[in-house]
């Protein structure tokens, strides 16, 4: 698997597509970005922070969470390094 196609799955139809298995590919789905620094989930990302500011409200991904995500990352890199022994987070 990669990161370039999405694979849904539907017990029964909805929305316009058929159950079963569906494909599509990344470029199928792109909205684009009004400008593209890093790719666009990083303009998103910063896109949420601007409007957060402007509209004096918080954002989903703030210096708590990223802390979160940093301790899962490089509880990863420790597993990986000690031959996939457990670590905790």
């Amino acid at each position: 698997m990669t990161d370039d196609v999405v694979r849904l799955f539907l017990d029964e139809p909805s929305a316009g597509y058929s159950a079963g298995w569906s494909r599509f590919l990344i470029p199928d789905l792109f909205t684009g970005v009004p400008i593209d620094l890093g790719g666009p989930q990083y303009t998103r990302q910063d896109q949420a922070f601007c409007e957060a500011v402007r509209n004096r409200t918080s954002v989903e991904s703030d210096a708590v969470n990223a802390l979160r995500v940093q301790r899962i990352v490089d509880a990863v890199y420790a597993s990986a390094a000690a031959g996939g022994e457990a670590r905790t987070v």
